[in-house]
């Protein structure tokens, strides 16, 4: 016999049968005062010892527990894809047996390897297998927090619906026993939807009371998340430094508990904030870091995200890496993976980038394919049982339900006599505007007809001068082409209620500044002076700062076509006459607004009197989509015209 069987064999003594062996594992997991790394590595020790050493007399029961304590040993060691499958193994020993405590515990673990693998669509059905088993136990705790993973699932999967009815079951069990550790946690997650539904007001307030639970726990994980979404809010709003200290926080908890998911999410939102700050070396030392942390675990699906975000940096022409090419491609491979997960949640954010890319490069063609595929899915994920869900969860101990069918059933009907006169209603503007459209698209897709014919024709004779004629005049067409269908997109998503407003608190000089700096190109070219004038002290306002800035930018468009050479644009920002509003005017001198065409100009496609002064292309559209923005942030516009003289358009928003 030589020493190395002899050693093995001797090894093999040192326990009688397999269940002195399992019970010894048992205590060894039960007890805390032993160091983690020594306990861990001890545990596996005797797994391995006992599939070797009772390999031939093991129990399908013990077996399935030594599969068990693989799977927590995998789970220290955050060797996710083995914790799957011993997990998986023991799922499939103990299901039969009468142990349903341990199969309960195997079904956490696999579900639990399946999440950190961000493969969402294959946990829903073990994570109900896991909510039977709990409620079989009568343990509320772990019914709640099944409820609550469910939940989240379902949010990782676009479905935030379904994962608001398990986020507000959730919170009823956990209510109910008294489990302000798993409350917590909960509360936290409800805020992350109001979060990326754009109502940063209220995720706030959620996540601020989450934090206040979570601080009576000494659990850095819950407060690693907590910290990391607060922190996200507060950069969202402007106040990066405020923002960077919660998410610096966050981190260094993140770095104690070695969670390598965490730290790379928070490191990751951290770039997020420094990109935003403009600070790009910083940005991108924490973007390539979060994208190598995450790359640790092992089929990790989740890397989309940390793609995006590096392209997302390459997008920004004032940093040195500006490379559209390596976002596209960085993008292009987001979506795959999204695609592959059936992780939908961030594809409409995704194609919204590529579209940016692809008119940046002015390959309109393929960028009106990526706006259409954004609208379609942001349509998808922002439907309207999502907002009533939000609105019924957070008012709905303010609403009586109603009790009587027959009462039920006559609303019923009202609403749907409503909702057909409302889709006769929406047919004919269909038509209208289709009609309009149409006409509208007619003569640039009449130029660019016959300039690709003349090309065809006179290919060979052309000289290079005329070549950049055609060239110009095919751009220019095409480029109308192009926002006149985006303006229609837009409108669309308007009325639809499919595009939303992050109102926040702001002083509105700095985007006033940056719409009119935008504009001074087009200014330059007829000679007019953009002036700005503005009140000191101005009110705050609450605002979204880029749909005013898109406001503010179609206005001064509009001032500037209509301007004659060599005259004056006004930008005023000023107060009401009682201080109760602010005011942003914008004024040109150009040939004014006549009483007739007054009522019409927030009118889509209308045809006014006035026209272009050195024959700009207008898509008709602009007042109309300036005037459903200024709706969305709760504020109203209106026009002052003396005919000759010019137009004033007044925007005003409550102060704060």
């Amino acid at each position: 016999m030589n020493e190395e069987l002899k050693s093995e064999n001797t090894a093999c003594l040192e326990f009688s049968d397999s269940s002195s062996l399992i019970a010894t594992i048992a205590g060894l997991i039960e007890d805390k005062a032993l160091n983690k790394e020594s306990k861990y590595t001890k545990i596996e020790e005797l797994v391995q010892y006992g599939f070797d050493c009772f390999s031939s007399s093991l129990s399908n029961y013990d077996r399935g527990l030594l599969y068990f304590y693989s799977a927590i040993t995998h789970n220290f060691y955050s060797n996710y894809n083995e914790q799957l499958a011993s997990a998986q193994s023991a799922i499939s020993l103990l299901e039969h047996t009468n142990d349903t405590i341990h199969l309960h515990r195997s079904y956490q673990k696999y579900t639990y390897a399946l999440w950190l693998l961000g493969r969402y669509t294959d946990i829903i059905s073990p994570l109900n297998r896991q909510l039977e088993l709990s409620r079989e136990l009568n343990d509320a705790k772990a019914e709640g927090s099944t409820l609550n993973n469910l939940g989240l699932a379902f949010r990782a999967l676009g479905d935030y619906p379904t994962a608001l009815e398990y986020f507000e079951q959730a919170v009823a069990v956990e209510t109910i026993n008294n489990n302000t550790y798993g409350l917590s946690g909960v509360i936290g997650n409800i805020g992350t939807i109001y979060h990326q539904q754009g109502n940063n007001e209220i995720a706030l307030e959620y996540y601020q009371r989450s934090l206040q639970l979570k601080e009576q726990f000494n659990d850095s994980d819950l407060l690693i998340t907590t910290l990391g979404n607060i922190g996200q809010i507060h950069s969202a709003s402007g106040e990066y430094e405020r923002g960077l200290e919660m998410l610096f926080r966050s981190l260094s908890l993140s770095q104690e508990s070695g969670d390598t998911t965490l730290k790379a999410s928070i490191l990751a939102h951290i770039g997020d904030v420094y990109r935003q700050m403009e600070r790009y070396d910083e940005a991108t030392d924490f973007l390539h870091n979060a994208l190598d942390t995450i790359t640790q675990i092992e089929g990790s699906s989740r890397v989309h995200s940390y793609l995006a975000r590096l392209a997302e940096l390459l997008m920004h022409e004032k940093y040195d890496g500006y490379n559209l090419i390596q976002a596209r491609s960085y993008l292009l491979q987001a979506l795959s993976l999204c695609k592959e997960s059936k992780e939908i949640g961030q594809v409409p954010q995704y194609y919204q980038l590529l579209c940016k890319i692809e008119e940046k490069e002015g390959n309109y063609e393929q960028a009106y394919e990526y706006l259409h595929q954004y609208i379609e899915t942001n349509a998808a994920l922002t439907t309207n049982a999502i907002e009533d869900r939000l609105n019924s969860m957070h008012i709905k101990h303010n609403l009586e339900r109603f009790q009587n069918e027959s009462k039920l059933e006559r609303l019923r009907n009202v609403e749907l006599e409503e909702t057909n006169a409302r889709l006769a209603e929406l047919n004919n503007d269909i038509s209208a505007i289709l009609g309009i459209a149409a006409n509208r698209l007619r003569n640039p897709l009449g130029s660019i007809k016959l300039s690709s014919e003349s090309l065809l024709r006179r290919a060979k004779t052309l000289n290079y001068i005329e070549i950049q004629e055609f060239a110009a005049n095919l751009l220019r067409s095409s480029s109308y082409m192009f926002a006149i269908i985006s303006d229609l997109l837009e409108v669309n998503a308007l009325e639809n209620h499919k595009i939303d407003a992050e109102l926040i608190p702001c002083n509105v000089s700095g985007i006033v500044h940056f719409a009119t700096e935008s504009q001074h190109s087009a200014a330059s070219v007829k000679g007019i002076n953009l002036q700005v004038t503005m009140r000191d002290n101005l009110p705050e306002i609450l605002i979204d700062e880029q749909r005013l800035r898109e406001a503010c930018d179609r206005l001064l468009s509009n001032a500037i076509k209509f301007s004659p050479y060599y005259k004056t644009v006004e930008i005023n920002v000023n107060t009401s006459s009682d201080n109760s509003a602010l005011q942003i005017v914008i004024r040109d001198h150009g040939q004014g607004i006549t009483a007739d065409d007054m009522p019409k100009i927030f009118n889509k496609f209308q045809k006014l009197t006035a026209i272009p002064t050195a024959g700009e292309d207008s898509t008709g559209l602009g007042l109309p989509i300036v005037k459903q923005l200024v709706a969305l942030m709760k504020g109203r516009i209106w026009c002052e015209s003396t005919p000759g003289e010019g137009a004033a358009f007044i925007m005003e928003f409550p102060a704060l």
